[in-house]
């Protein structure tokens, strides 16, 4: 059952590392 948690909380890190990185490349390019 740990792997589920790791496999959780690598996708929740993942989708706000993309967040983050889709923001900070869409304000570089205005």
């Amino acid at each position: 059952m740990t792997y589920i948690i790791i496999l959780a909380a690598v996708m929740v890190v993942g989708m706000i590392g993309m967040g983050w990185f889709y923001q900070i490349v869409d304000k570089d390019q205005h």
